[in-house]
C-alpha cells in the first residue's frame, strides 16, 4: 500500500520494540551468548526465529531484519530515503572498483558485509558488477556517476595512484545527484546536515590523520560551509576554534586533550549522536512524514551495530565493563 500515514502507523507501532536501556543491559549482563539472544529475541528479530536458530545465527537475522524493515519503510518512494540508500550503492561501487584495480577481479565474487559491502543499497549485486565491468552509457545509471566511473583512470594518473581521491569523486557526484531533487523543509535540512558532516569529517581526517590541509577534490558543495573558509584552517588548534563555533561545538572542548586517530574517532562519534539527535527531533510530533520512516530506520541500523558488537563480545568472553566501555563509544 502505498500510503505514507499508513507506513508511518506501521513505524510508530514497531517503534517500542527498539533496543532499550533494560534490555541493553539484560543483554551485557547475561551468563552466556544463549541467554543474550534470549533477550534478543524480545526486539523486532522474533518473526525470523524458530527452532532451528541459535545464537550462533544472529548476525544473519538482524541484516534479515534490516532488509525487510527497509521494505516497510520504502512502500511509499519518497525521494528523501534515497539519503540512505544511494551513499551505501556508492559504497558498493567504490568497494567493487577496489577490487578491479587490486585484484584484477572480473566480477564480485562474495557480495556480503564481510568483504565490505552493504546489503541495504538499491543496487543488486549484477547492477553494481554492470558498472564497474560493463559498457558505461550515460543511460545506465545516474550520469553523474557514469562520468566518474568513466574518468577513473585519469583520477587515478593526476593524484599519484590513490584511490581517495576517486572516492571523493564519487562522494562528489553522490550529492550533485541527490541536491537536484525537488525536497520538503525536512529533506533540505538533513542534505544540508549530510553535506556538513561529511565536510567536517574529511577535514579532521587532513588535519589529524594526514597531517595536511583540506582539498578541494574532498569537499562537497551545498552545504552551510565555505571552502574558502575552510581550507583556511590548517591547524589542529584552529580547527578546534573552529568546531566550537558551529553546530558540533559540544566535541572542541573534549578534542583539546586528544590527537591523531583518537581525536578523529571522537569527532566522528559526537557528529553520528548528533545525527540521530537530529532525526529524532524532526520526528518529534509528526504524524505522517518522511521524517518517521527515515528516523525509525536509521535507530534500526544504530541498535543493529549495538547488537552485533554486544554478541560478538558475549562470543568472546568479554567482561561486561569492558563491553559498556566499548558503546560508550558507538
Amino acid at each position: 500500500m502505498s500510503d505514507l500515514l499508513f507506513v508511518c502507523g506501521r513505524v510508530r507501532a514497531q517503534e517500542s520494540k527498539l533496543l532499550d536501556l533494560n534490555k541493553l543491559d539484560r543483554m551485557i549482563g547475561a551468563n552466556s551468548p544463549e541467554d543474550a539472544f534470549r533477550v534478543f529475541t524480545e526486539l523486532q528479530y522474533a518473526e525470523y526465529i524458530d527452532e532451528s536458530t541459535s545464537a550462533k545465527d544472529f548476525a544473519k537475522v538482524i541484516t534479515q531484519g534490516l532488509l525487510e524493515t527497509k521494505e516497510m519503510v520504502t512502500e511509499e518512494r519518497v525521494e528523501t530515503l534515497e539519503f540512505i540508500w544511494f551513499p551505501l550503492d556508492i559504497n558498493n561501487i567504490k568497494r567493487a572498483l577496489k577490487l578491479k584495480i587490486y585484484h584484477n577481479a572480473t566480477c564480485i565474487d562474495d557480495f556480503s558485509q564481510e568483504n565490505g559491502f552493504s546489503l541495504l543499497g538499491d543496487l543488486s549485486k549484477e547492477q553494481v558488477e554492470n558498472l564497474i565491468w560493463g559498457n558505461l552509457n550515460e543511460s545506465a545509471y545516474y550520469f553523474e556517476i557514469i562520468e566518474v566511473l568513466n574518468n577513473v583512470e585519469n583520477i587515478l594518473k593526476e593524484n599519484n595512484q590513490e584511490f581517495r581521491f576517486v572516492e571523493y569523486a564519487l562522494d562528489q557526484a553522490c550529492f550533485e545527484v541527490l541536491s537536484k531533487r525537488t525536497l520538503s523543509n525536512f529533506s533540505k535540512k538533513l542534505l544540508t546536515f549530510l553535506i556538513d558532516s561529511i565536510n567536517i569529517r574529511n577535514l579532521a581526517r587532513h588535519l589529524y590523520i594526514m597531517n595536511e590541509p583540506v582539498n578541494k577534490q574532498s569537499w562537497i558543495n551545498n552545504g552551510t560551509y565555505s571552502f574558502d573558509k575552510i581550507k583556511l584552517i590548517t591547524s589542529e588548534d584552529l580547527f578546534i576554534e573552529f568546531i566550537k563555533a558551529g553546530q558540533f561545538y559540544k566535541v572542541g572542548s573534549s578534542l583539546e586533550t586528544e590527537t591523531g586517530a583518537t581525536a578523529e574517532s571522537l569527532i566522528e562519534k559526537f557528529i553520528d549522536k548528533e545525527y540521530r539527535i537530529f532525526l529524532k527531533e524532526s520526528s518529534l510530533g509528526e504524524i505522517s512524514g518522511v521524517s518517521i520512516p527515515y528516523n525509525y530506520f536509521e535507530q534500526r541500523m544504530h541498535n543493529a551495530r549495538l547488537l552485533k558488537f554486544i554478541m560478538f563480545a558475549k562470543f568472546n568472553g568479554i567482561d561486561a565493563d569492558t563491553i559498556y566501555d566499548r558503546i560508550s563509544k558507538f
